[in-house]
């Protein structure tokens, strides 16, 4: 009898959680689906692996038994797995990148990458643009090798280093009133609409970008789309202010020619958090190349700020 992989790694997560709500959510799926699932493996074993009350999950003597040796199969096949991923990468000599596509940061990321490429013209970048939690998804599953990020990203399992605080900065049209002002009070946005996006994109973000501009009575207008030609919509025929983040002094390097200007904002706003993103393994080949290339930059960032 052959079983399938994925049936294991679900037995293997149930009997180390003991719990199906806590196993489903580890494994992100749906509790009754995931007892569904268990129940077949049962059937095709054709012997019981749980022992289920109204309150707990416990292994049979058939599961215990079972979970030694799942539990050695699936680390071997990780092991394998990783092996696999790491020779592949050799050949390749991949570097995948992922950036947050919010802000007016891109000018860093393409002198870090232009950087990394003179040094490294054997080395194909490829860069994944996505939200903070999608990227870290992505990071964990090994589809991209390091992230940048914005707002916090605290996690145990990955080395998270801030690199410096993130400018808040406000697009508006050049012939808003608002304009007039070389730095913008937070408390003059009251009565304000801001294009905000969705919060599910990155509720950490959200919730540390807009929350202080709704305090202060801003109305939040959640929009879809953050492309150049969308923003200028927004803010010039919709009549929508922005909140970025990033250098001020490049705003004309993004939105250059679109009747947008930016104005820093000040105020009681406790700082947003640029960061680096990196698995906590060994690093080596070109991600390592990546960090050496850009180390003075980097230290520049964590020392002198975006200015550096």
């Amino acid at each position: 009898m052959t079983i399938n992989p994925v049936w294991i790694r679900r037995f293997v997560v149930v009997a180390e959680e003991r719990s199906f709500s806590a196993a489903a959510a580890r494994l992100r799926v749906a509790q009754p689906w995931l007892s569904v699932q268990i129940r077949k493996l049962e059937k095709e074993l054709g012997f019981p692996l749980f022992r289920r009350t109204s309150r707990h999950v416990e292994l049979t003597e058939n599961g215990q038994a079972l979970l030694l040796e799942a539990s050695e199969f699936l680390k071997a096949s990780e092991n394998l797995d990783a092996a696999i991923r790491a020779l592949q990468h050799t050949q390749q000599q991949q570097l995948r990148i992922g950036i947050p596509p919010y802000g007016t940061l891109f000018g860093v990321y393409r002198e870090m990458v232009e950087r990394f490429s003179r040094a490294h013209p054997e080395v194909t970048v490829e860069v994944e643009y996505g939200w903070t939690p999608q990227l870290l998804e992505r990071l964990d599953h090994g589809g991209i090798d390091l992230a940048f990020a914005l707002g916090a990203a605290q996690r145990a399992d990955l080395l998270v280093q801030s690199l410096a605080p993130v400018e808040r900065l406000l697009l508006l049209p050049e012939d808003h009133i608002l304009a007039s002002l070389e730095r913008v009070p937070v408390t003059a946005l009251a009565d304000c609409r801001i294009a905000v996006f969705p919060r599910a994109l990155n509720p950490g973000l959200y919730d540390e970008l807009y929350t202080p501009l709704l305090r202060q009575g801003a109305t939040p207008v959640p929009v879809p789309h953050w492309d150049r030609k969308a923003l200028r919509r927004y803010l010039v025929q919709d009549g929508l202010l922005w909140i970025g983040l990033g250098d001020s002094r490049r705003v004309g390097h993004v939105f250059g020619g679109l009747g947008v200007t930016g104005r820093a904002l000040e105020g009681d706003l406790d700082a947003i958090s640029f960061s680096i993103i990196l698995p906590r393994r060994r690093h080596a080949g070109p991600l390592r190349d990546f960090v050496h290339v850009n180390r003075s930059r980097l230290r520049a960032l964590m020392d002198t700020g975006l200015a550096g």
